[in-house]
């Protein structure tokens, strides 16, 4: 990973964790060492708590990338966080999805069966990879019917 990349990871994971403590939760950011997750939200009384897996898109894209573990279902207590987060130089605001678990697990493997289906540029059959991608846009992406998005 580019230091641009670890960089913008780590300004996302900043991101959602200040956005979350601005609403009341604790976020406790928990590092490489504790796959899947990226972050434990918990409620204010700490009775409940989610994980949240966080990944960086450029809003300009309306796209991110997330791999092949977006089509494992972790289970009921785990969401996505796909925050956008802007160049330096822009005035923008980071954007956030929040997508439960279990909507990316049975859609993102759809999609990118759809994609592997669907003949490329000059009409090249695609080739399977890790790459799997989430279109932001409302109009493209039925999977956005089932987040809720922060701005």
């Amino acid at each position: 990973m580019s230091t641009n990349n670890v960089s913008r990871r780590n300004n996302s994971l900043s991101s959602v964790a200040d956005e979350l403590s601005r609403r009341g939760y604790k976020a406790v950011l928990q590092g490489r060492a504790n796959p899947p997750v990226d972050i434990i939200c918990y409620d204010p009384q700490k009775t409940k708590s989610v994980n949240l897996i966080v990944r960086t898109y450029n809003p300009a894209k309306n796209s991110c990338i997330v791999g092949p573990k977006a089509a494992q279902f972790f289970g009921e207590n785990f969401f996505w966080i796909l925050a956008g987060i802007p160049p330096c130089d822009s005035s923008d605001h980071t954007e956030f999805y929040i997508i439960p678990n279990r909507v990316m697990a049975e859609n993102v493997p759809k999609f990118h069966r759809l994609w592997l289906e669907t003949p490329g540029r000059f009409g090249r059959i695609h080739q399977d990879n890790n790459v799997r991608i989430v279109l932001l846009s409302p109009n493209n992406s039925p999977l956005l019917l089932g987040c809720f998005i922060l701005s």
